[in-house]
């Protein structure tokens, strides 16, 4: 665990795990407050130089790896499946993270004899594959909005031809609501990422979003949304979005068909799947538009034989 100034939530967070009987390895990169006291009454507490890279702490903390390996923010907790670490064979595994109604799906968990590497300095990630766990855990992420932003610029002052770090800086963009900013970030990030991947491909259904939702430009948002689609046809997010195009333009018809798209289609992902996974839009979002369509076109049909 990386820790600086969390005593509001770490005693939650190792609480959460406390049936494993672990071995807790914590990270000061600057604390201020109560957070190293609290965490010396649980495991061992090393002070690292923060030099505006998060990746390198986290590699630095992989040499003092164990057996088996847990990866979690001091601001998380794990809510459900924490008896599958006794049944874990070797390898790396992906656990759910929740925040809000978004499931994503990182790799959290390795064995000792498995090569680990963290990548990017901010957003820290291990690369390569890893298997699925129904292992749940809870983030409740604090805002660090400005250091993310600063460990950005950072990052492409010390990399300039690093185009990754222009789709985080537009995720962040995008949940400050700078939706000129986020539309220019990332434009310029998908001319240098020409490979099809799931950050170029998350990153053109942003872009429809706020085209569909702000600028109301239902061409652009189309153009967009069909090459999220053609990728990836059993994300019930983008299935959703469609129906949202024709149902602002009040074709209910053609939106209820699209809704039901992502019921049907969206049923069919696979656990395995390790993309984003925004639940209401799998089951309690289509649910509601078409109850919606079918009660618009419900007064429609009423009204024209009302007139006749």
């Amino acid at each position: 665990m990386i820790i600086q100034n969390n005593q509001s939530t770490i005693k939650k967070t190792i609480d959460s795990v406390s049936s494993l009987n672990a071995h807790f390895l914590f990270a000061d990169i600057g604390c201020t407050d109560d957070t190293v006291k609290i965490c010396k009454n649980y495991g061992e507490v090393i002070s690292i130089n923060f030099q505006n890279d998060l990746s390198a702490v986290r590699n630095e903390l992989c040499k003092k790896q164990t057996e088996w390996n847990l990866h979690l923010e001091p601001w998380e907790e794990i809510v459900s499946g924490i008896e599958e670490f006794f049944v874990l064979e070797k390898g790396k595994y992906r656990c759910n993270v929740i925040q809000n109604s978004l499931i994503t799906k990182p790799i959290r968990i390795w064995c000792k004899n498995t090569k680990v590497q963290y990548k990017n300095p901010v957003f820290e990630t291990i690369t390569g594959e890893g298997s699925s766990t129904g292992i749940y855990i809870r983030s409740s992420s604090p805002d660090m909005t400005s250091r993310n932003l600063h460990l950005l610029e950072v990052w492409k002052a010390q990399n300039p031809i690093a185009f990754e770090c222009h789709y985080y800086k537009a995720c962040i963009l995008l949940t400050q609501k700078k939706w000129s900013e986020f539309l220019d970030v990332s434009n310029h990030f998908l001319f240098q990422e020409k490979r099809i991947t799931m950050a170029s491909i998350m990153t053109r259904y942003y872009m429809a979003m706020v085209y569909c939702y702000v600028y109301k430009d239902y061409i652009k948002t189309l153009e967009l949304l069909m090459f999220c689609l053609m990728e990836k046809p059993l994300m019930a997010e983008f299935w959703c979005l469609l129906g949202d195009v024709y149902y602002q333009t009040n074709e209910y018809s053609k939106a209820k068909c699209f809704y039901e798209n992502a019921k049907i289609l969206g049923s069919r992902r696979l656990n395995s799947d390790d993309w984003p996974f925004d639940v209401p839009k799998y089951k309690t979002y289509p649910n509601q538009m078409i109850a919606s369509c079918d009660e618009i076109i419900s007064k429609a049909i009423k009204i024209q034989s009302l007139v006749r």
